[in-house]
Order: C-alpha cells, then sequence, then structure tokens
C-alpha cells in the first residue's frame, strides 16, 4: 500500500448538460467503480465532460452508469446497488459493465476506507492508499483469504492481480513521492476502529477521485489503447483458472535432497536414454518395484534435461504424490503439463515411470514398442543403492573406526536389497540401535527378506501402550484428504471417543515432534507437514484395521467426538489455536460418513455418535460456521444451514432418513445457499440422497437457492441420472426461476457444456422457443438446436 498526502483538488464541473455528446459504448476505454453513492457523486464531479448516457447495455445488466472524458480518455463510472457491499457485488457489477462495454481497457475501484495508523505509515483523514504489487502479490487482499503454517509466517492465498504496466508507470510525477500504483484507491475516512463516523466520507471521496484524475491525466491515449481489453483479459483469467494446477517443483527438489551423488548415471549413459533425448515424438517407460529408486531415478533424468540448453526450455514433468491430495488425479497432471507449454510443441521427448502394473503395462504396450521399455532390474541400479549405502554407513558414528564391520553393514544390506532402496533405509533403524558387535551381528543375520516383512516387523515392533495410537495415526495417514499438520495429528492421537470428556487437551503430547516414535520407521516429519512414506503394502500387515470401512468409522468417530468437545462459544479466529484439529473435522467429517453409511447395520456406535452431533444444536450451529458447508468463492451469507440440508449437501441418505423420520424436520424447508435440501442434494450428485428427499415429500419443483430449483441445480452440475429421476417425478423442464441469468434448466445445463442432459431435456418438452435474451440460438438446421453461445461458452 503507498499513501499521498493532503491531495490536491482539481475539479472541472461540465457546465453544458444540455449539448452533451452522445458516443458509442466501444468509445470507453476506462472502467470506474464505485461503491457508494459518496463515491460516484465524487467521481462525476472530476469528468472533465460529461457524456450522454448508453443508448443500449446487456440484457440484465442493472448498473447505473455515468460517461464522461477525464484528460483523454472516455470514460464509464458505474456503482453497486444500494445496499449492497462486499467483493461479490462489486464482481457483478464488474462483469456486467465489462459485457456492456467491450472495450474496456483498465480498471479503477475508486472509494473510501477505513486506515490504521502505526509506526510506519502515519495514515490520517484524508489521505489517499493506493495499492501496489510486491512480494509477488498483486497489492490487494481479500482479508479472510489466507493460511498460517505451523512456526510460519500468515500466508496470503487470495489477492488481486497486479495491474498492467501503462498504469503503474502512469503518473511519475506523483511517484517521486511514493511508489507506482495500482487500481485501487482508496480515500481515509475514519481509522478502522470502533468511532466511526460518516463526517470525513465526502472529503475522502473527493480526494480519492481527485487522485484517480490525475492518474489517467498521466496516460498518453496511444499507451492505453495497447492495452489488452478486460473483457478478454476476463476471458484468459477464466481459462488459466481453469487449468491451475499443482506446482511439482516442491517433489522434484525433494527427490534431488534424497539423491547421492554419482548415482543414476548409468541411465543417462544409456543407449535408450540418448536415443529417447534425441529422437523426434520418443516415448520411454521406466518401471520397477516399489523403493527401487524411480523418484529419485526420475529426478536425475529432468535435472540433466534442464542442464541441457535445447532441452531446458520446454521442459514439462509431473509426479504423482500419494501425500498430496492435489497430485494425485490424472486431471491435475493435464492441468500442469498444459500450463507450463508456452506454445505448440511438435517434437515431444515422454519419460514416464511406473510400477509394473498390469493396467499401465498393458496400456503402454498397444502403443509403445519394447525398445522404448526400460526395466529397473536390480543389476541396473545396484550400483546406486551401493554408493547409497556406503554414504549412509559412513554416518554411523559408533562404527566409523571399524572399516571391517562397516563393510560387514555394506556387504550385508547389499545382498538383501534387491534392487529396493526402500527395503534398504528401514533396515538402517534396526541397525543403528545395536550397541555392540554382537547385537549387530544378530540384527544383520535376521533381517526381513522383503518389504513386506520389513513392514510386519516394523508394525509388530510396537510399544502394546502405543498400539491404538498408532494404528490411528496410520488411519489418518492413509486416509486423510490432505497432509495433517503436526498440532493436527497431536490433538487427534489425544481424543478418547469412549471416555465422558472425548478430549481433554491436557492429554496432548508435551513434546509433539515425538510422534513419529508411535510409527517408528513408517512416519516422517518435514519442516511443514507429515508425509506417508507408506505403500499400498503396508495396509496387508495391518489387516481389518486399515480397511478403509474399519478407518472411516474409526475417523468419523474421532472427528465428531472432538468437535462435540468443543467449548461453546469458541471465537472463530481462535478455534485454531485452541483446537487445532477442529476444522479438519469439520470439513472432513462428514467425509468420511458418506463411506460408513453404506454399512450402517454394522456401525450403531459410530452413527449414535453422528446422532448425538446433529442433536447438539449449539455444536452444531458453531461447526457449520467454522466450516461452512455450501459457500462459494465470494459469497459472505451468514445462514446456519439446518442438520437435514446439511446430510443432504454432504450426501448422507441414512442420516437424512433419521431425521425425516425421528425429527419434526421440514423437507422442503429453504435454509442455505443452494435453497432446500432437495436442491442441495441434486446439486451434489447424491442420486440416494434425492430418492430419500422424494420418498418424504420433497417438492420436485420448489423454489429458490441460488439455481432457481432442484432440476436447474442438477442440469448446471451434470447430473444426469438425477436430472432423469427429477422428470420422473414430475418436474417441469420449463419452470422459469428469478436467478439472474440461469432461467431454465435448458440454460443451465448449456450454460454447464452438458450436452447429453441438453438433449434429454429437450425429449422431455424443453421448448427452446422460450429462451432468455441474454443467450443467442444457433442451428444446424430448423430443427435441430445447437448448445446456446455465451461470451465464454461456445459449444455444439
Amino acid at each position: 500500500m503507498i499513501m499521498g498526502k493532503r491531495a490536491l483538488l482539481d475539479v472541472t464541473v461540465d457546465e453544458d448538460d444540455h449539448e452533451q455528446r452522445q458516443l458509442s459504448n466501444k468509445a470507453n476505454v476506462v472502467g470506474w467503480i464505485c461503491a457508494l453513492e459518496t463515491e460516484y457523486v465524487a467521481a462525476q464531479v472530476f469528468l472533465d465532460e460529461k457524456h450522454a448516457p448508453p443508448e443500449s447495455v446487456a440484457t440484465n445488466d442493472n448498473n447505473d452508469y455515468t460517461l464522461g472524458r477525464i484528460g483523454k480518455h472516455n470514460t464509464v463510472i458505474a456503482v453497486l446497488p444500494g445496499g449492497e457491499y462486499g467483493t461479490a457485488a462489486a464482481a457483478t457489477v464488474a462483469r456486467d459493465m465489462l459485457h456492456s462495454f467491450t472495450n474496456v481497457r483498465i480498471g479503477l475501484m475508486v472509494g473510501i476506507g477505513g486506515g490504521a495508523p502505526n509506526a510506519k505509515h502515519d495514515i490520517r483523514l484524508g489521505d489517499v492508499v493506493v495499492s501496489v504489487p510486491q512480494n509477488g502479490l498483486g497489492g490487494v487482499l481479500q482479508y479472510d483469504f489466507g493460511k498460517e503454517m505451523q512456526d510460519q509466517p500468515f500466508h496470503v492465498t487470495r489477492c488481486l492481480a497486479p495491474p498492467p504496466p501503462v498504469l503503474l508507470t502512469a503518473t511519475d510525477y506523483i511517484t517521486h513521492v511514493v511508489h507506482p500504483v495500482s487500481d485501487v484507491i482508496c480515500g481515509i475516512c475514519n481509522y478502522a476502529d470502533t468511532h466511526k463516523n460518516k463526517k470525513w466520507q465526502g472529503y475522502a471521496a473527493m480526494t480519492a477521485a481527485a487522485y484517480a484524475k490525475d492518474l489517467l491525466r498521466g496516460i498518453p491515449a496511444n499507451k492505453l489503447e495497447a492495452e489488452k481489453e478486460l473483457s478478454k483479459q476476463v476471458e484468459h483469467d477464466k481459462i488459466t483458472n481453469w487449468i491451475s494446477a499443482p506446482d511439482p517443483s516442491t517433489d522434484l527438489n525433494k527427490a534431488r535432497q534424497l539423491h547421492q551423488p554419482g548415482t543414476g548415471q548409468w541411465l543417462l549413459l544409456s543407449e535408450q536414454y540418448q536415443l529417447w533425448k534425441t529422437a523426434r515424438n520418443s516415448f520411454l517407460w521406466l518401471y520397477g518395484i516399489p523403493g527401487c529408486g524411480k523418484t529419485v531415478l526420475s529426478s536425475t533424468a529432468i535435472t540433466d534435461l534442464c542442464d541441457d540448453e535445447e532441452t531446458s526450455p520446454n521442459l514439462l514433468y509431473f509426479y504423482f504424490n500419494f501425500a498430496d491430495v492435489e497430485k494425485r488425479s490424472t486431471e491435475k497432471a493435464v492441468r500442469s503439463l498444459i500450463q507450463k507449454l508456452r506454445g505448440s510443441l511438435t517434437n515431444i521427448h515422454l519419460l514416464v515411470t511406473s510400477r509394473p502394473v498390469h493396467d499401465i503395462q498393458s496400456c503402454i504396450e498397444t502403443w509403445a514398442c519394447a525398445e522404448e521399455m526400460t526395466s529397473l532390474q536390480s543389476d541396473l541400479v545396484a550400483h546406486d543403492i551401493k554408493a547409497y549405502i556406503e554414504t549412509q554407513v559412513q554416518q554411523i558414528k559408533r562404527w566409523q573406526a571399524k572399516p571391517d564391520v562397516q563393510r560387514l553393514i555394506a556387504t550385508t544390506l547389499r545382498d538383501g536389497a534387491n534392487g529396493m532402496f526402500r527395503w534398504v533405509y528401514c533396515q538402517f533403524e534396526t541397525i543403528e540401535k545395536c550397541l555392540s558387535l554382537d547385537e549387530l551381528r544378530r540384527a544383520l543375520a535376521s533381517l526381513p527378506p522383503t518389504l513386506d516383512a520389513t513392514y510386519a516387523r516394523i508394525l509388530k515392533r510396537l510399544y502394546p501402550e502405543h498400539k491404538s495410537r498408532a494404528v490411528r495415526l496410520l488411519q489418518l495417514l492413509v486416509y486423510s484428504e490432505r497432509p495433517l499438520r503436526l498440532d493436527e495429528a497431536v490433538d487427534a492421537l489425544a481424543v478418547e471417543p469412549t471416555s465422558e470428556a472425548r478430549f481433554d487437551p491436557a492429554n496432548r503430547m508435551p513434546m509433539p515432534q515425538e510422534i513419529v516414535q508411535y510409527c517408528a520407521g513408517l512416519v516422517s516429519l518435514t519442516v511443514r507437514f507429515k508425509e506417508y512414506l507408506l505403500s499400498d503394502r503396508l495396509k496387508p500387515s495391518m489387516g481389518e484395521q486399515l480397511n478403509k470401512r474399519t478407518a472411516t468409522a474409526a475417523l468419523v468417530e474421532l472427528c465428531v467426538s472432538y468437535l462435540l468437545s468443543l467449548e461453546s462459544p469458541v471465537l472463530p479466529d481462535r478455534v485454531g489455536e485452541l483446537y487445532p484439529f477442529a476444522r479438519y473435522s469439520a470439513q472432513y467429517w462428514s467425509h468420511y460418513a458418506s463411506v460408513v453409511e453404506k454399512c450402517p447395520s454394522s456401525n450403531h456406535d459410530v452413527l449414535a455418535t453422528v446422532w448425538e452431533f446433529y442433536a447438539c444444536q449449539d455444536k452444531f450451529r458453531q461447526i457449520c460456521q467454522l466450516s461452512p458447508l455450501d459457500h462459494p468463492e465470494g459469497y459472505h451469507g451468514k445462514d446456519v444451514v439446518s442438520p437435514l440440508y446439511y446430510a443432504s449437501y454432504a450426501g448422507l441418505p441414512n442420516s437424512v432418513h433419521q431425521l425425516l423420520l425421528m425429527t419434526e424436520a421440514d423437507v422442503n424447508s429453504r435454509c442455505g445457499f443452494l435453497g432446500t435440501a432437495l436442491q442441495a442434494a441434486s446439486y451434489q450428485g447424491h442420486l440416494d440422497t434425492v430418492n430419500v428427499l422424494l420418498e418424504y415429500g420433497a417438492r420436485v419443483n420448489e423454489q429458490g437457492g441460488h439455481y432457481g430449483n432442484a432440476l436447474q441445480a442438477a442440469s448446471i452440475a451434470g447430473h444426469e441420472a438425477i436430472v432423469r429421476r427429477l422428470m420422473q417425478e414430475g418436474a417441469d423442464v420449463n419452470r422459469q426461476s428469478s436467478h439472474y441469468e440461469i432461467k431454465s434448466a435448458l440454460i443451465a445445463a448449456s450454460k454447464g457444456v452438458h450436452a447429453a442432459i441438453v438433449q434429454m431435456l429437450l425429449e422431455y418438452g424443453a421448448d427452446v422457443n422460450r429462451l432468455e435474451k441474454q443467450v443467442g440460438w444457433a442451428y444446424q438446421d430448423d430443427k435441430t438446436p445447437k448448445m446456446p453461445v455465451e461470451d465464454s461458452y461456445v459449444a455444439g
């Protein structure tokens, strides 16, 4: 943020309103948005020339516009609807403005706000605060979007994109005092404390508008015309956000940290690798058993390619990572690769590493030849394993003066490795515990022969008093929806679902770092969070305890028990401090419950705990506020949903059945963002829940909610089975809603680009002639309609 002191008000008022010029909408290149009427009045005062109102605007554009000129730039000014405030309302105004004024090149948000003085910035009433990009952020952040990692500073996760260079360099005469400006300008009218008043609002609005006028005067007309239209930039941003993907470089860096110097050279020098690297459109598959070093080996290849001037600019890579929920799906991988592309690449070299799984192998063999496949047999990686063993043995201080003992350790591990780095890694913990030579010899003689046997031995050696917590920790790690923070895991282990208190802070581990001792050899700590060193080979060793149904039932009881133990009330901003595991529990307990509900007869105790949670109104309300179930980005509603709505949205048909059977819950009540329970279940795609609600009398054509009715909600979300079920139940296919842009199910399906649902709705009698003006229709012939074409959707 930057501040300007005591702005000079240069006011030019248009004297002759009777001769206002009428310009086309495309003549306006500057968009100016105000939040309050006071700001709107101030903006109009600073127009050098006022123009006639627009002759036409886009359908459903309800903005109030004033047109005029500032310097050499034609400007359109809009104000938020009366009584509305916040990012969602501002975004709606901006969107509608760009639909009506498609040639706008830059946007300004000009108005008033509060200032908090400090030693660095002596903010006073009437000062002007302007955003500037710094530290990788655009200069404006949304106050409620960010995250705090343990022992790390607060990290902003949502901010305004930085402005174009033409805006940053526009006011050289101002930047002599401060810094280049961004696109949010705020006059200070109070000190952002409890002593608020409106006395300074008018003056603050004038100073902000004066600054904005000076800014625009400093931009040459040709520079502004050279900027890309904001409407096109919005479309570009939509595509960028759609393909947003996780960063694979974090996995590469971790793999490089594990790399031992000199290892992996056999691959780089191999004929197959050299051919793959130089041939056009080449492919190479490296496959090997778990623990043989595929990840580290691939990082060696990536580093080699990064060091090559020819391959480095167009290098793409991705790591599937069990420890990161963002890196488990093919969709995320494709998005990551697309995002890294910098143009059309006609010469691609594709390197893939994996286990020799039948599904993967059979697929690759349909289009790759034998010369493009390399099995990481033990003899190929033996040199790398030998180098790793020698490095690790040298670090055992106890035997550094005994080279014969070091050779014994190295030889034993090398002979038993069978190409598995992971097996070698797991044995070092046992070796390091040996205090004498005879202990070491016995340990080396009894090393488990396989990785499965190694895992089984680790679990067998758990202390009996550690067993229950070790099992819970492994259940959490295997089935968690995201990596757990250390403080979250500590609280999770302190929960006792069968005790009266359930959770007592006094039962927390006094030294959290010792949590790895519960599962030594299987779990490790990083600076930010725990990651897994588990594989699917661990599950057979754990038997029933890591079975998905058993584990998720335990996790439901764990999360709900923790939530029921929260003191009431606790301020939302203090929950993370007092109850670190609360947000995770509130966000994911219902996900685990959806698995448990598929077999309710064997989980009576767990479901009884869930029922207790529904019945405890204070706790339920507190959790809804802690982790809003259905609030999309930009929605700041304060409504608290009912247990019925909650269970319907989460897809818990057994809970829905019990709530309707045992309570007086109104199946058609509206309380959430989506409206009724039926609308919530329809939008989320929970067919079983939809069927239960319909059996209990849910009205299929009930209006309300964000998408108007259940049919429209299911149509825009793309749930064909639910659309068909609702139509069979008597849903009105042509029912019109009050939604600002989605007036019917046909429009909803078209906007979601769901061709099969469009066809289904037409078969059920959707009237293609009852269409809104905001959607254009194209026809292949007189009878066959294509899908609606909007600014941001093209299909057909």
